[in-house]
């Protein structure tokens, strides 16, 4: 009998590594689940950029000669509409900085220099004040400095506005300061103040508007805004001012504080409003005013102290 052939056995790969699940995967397997694959952003990323090329690419050489032609052709012009475009943008942004700098340097200087407006001061004055020169370009100086220089050199000057007019002007309109306060000093002289409180002159020697007493000053400069030691009394001034200014209430002639919670007003010269702090000035000096109304009916040379609190109570103490 003849022995039959043996059957050569298979030689394993040994270079093949086997795959061993992590314990993850032998969680899906155990549920029945295929583990999820893990994607790179840069590879989906990769994948799309050869897609779109790849379409690209057969749609181009899909095309006919002359298709191809007319598609170069449309991306040739495009190009060149593009290069146009930036060249006029580079041309227009040049002219426009020539422009500039030659109206910056050499166009609209400065030949004349006008003021209007002040009965108190001369033009030359005016003029001596303002830091504006001619020579200098008429859109590079600076107009804010310049009057706010002219409105604390000139101490009546109440406001001044600096215009530019073209080709070659500057035009200053002043607009003149009245004496509003006279805040009288120890020496019996007054220093002139108008409504903002700006010190229009020191030295006076008779009192213009309403007087201000009984107040200690920390510094009065010509040309500029008085202060006074205690800062809560020029907060409660500057109060009973505007209440005056705002109601028009003529009728009264002086006013002063000694603190926030004790500020007056006279009416009259002969009658004090006694106003506590200074809330509800309003309503309060105009109760005032209608019970001195009431008052000069019966007694109108009547002098003395109205204590005028919030509600409706008014006391009058005859001197």
């Amino acid at each position: 009998m003849r022995e039959q052939p043996k059957k050569k056995q298979s030689k394993k790969n040994t270079n093949k590594k086997s795959y061993k699940p992590s314990k993850i995967d032998e969680e899906f397997f155990d549920l029945g689940i295929e583990p999820p694959k893990i994607y790179r952003e840069s590879q989906s990323r990769i994948t799309q950029a050869q897609q779109k090329r790849s379409r690209q690419s057969e749609d181009y050489y899909g095309m006919t000669r002359v298709e191809r032609r007319q598609k170069e052709t449309k991306r040739r012009e495009k190009k060149n509409k593009f290069r146009k475009a930036l060249s006029w943008i580079g041309a227009v942004l040049i002219i426009v900085a020539l422009g500039a700098t030659l109206c910056l340097t050499v166009f609209f200087q400065i030949n004349n220099i006008t003021t209007t407006g002040s009965k108190i001061y001369s033009k030359d004055k005016i003029i001596s004040q303002c830091i504006i020169q001619k020579g200098k370009n008429l859109f590079t100086v600076d107009t804010d400095t310049a009057a706010q220089r002219i409105e604390e050199n000139l101490p009546y000057v109440y406001k001044a506005e600096i215009k530019r007019k073209l080709p070659d002007t500057i035009e200053i309109k002043i607009t003149d300061a009245k004496p509003t306060y006279s805040l009288l000093c120890e020496d019996n002289t007054y220093i002139l103040l108008d409504d903002n409180f700006k010190v229009l002159e020191k030295g006076a020697q008779m009192a213009t508007g309403i007087v201000i007493n009984k107040t200690d000053i920390k510094s009065a400069d010509s040309g500029h805004k008085i202060e006074f030691k205690n800062s809560d009394v020029g907060t409660c001034l500057e109060r009973l001012g505007k209440s005056i200014k705002n109601n028009n209430f003529t009728e009264i002639t002086s006013i002063y504080s000694n603190n926030i919670s004790d500020n007056y007003v006279v009416y009259d010269n002969r009658i004090t409003f006694k106003l506590g702090n200074s809330k509800d000035l309003d309503d309060k000096i105009m109760k005032g005013l209608a019970a001195c109304d009431k008052l000069n009916e019966s007694n109108p040379n009547a002098t003395g102290t109205m204590t005028i609190s919030t509600d409706k109570s008014i006391y009058f103490t005859e001197e």
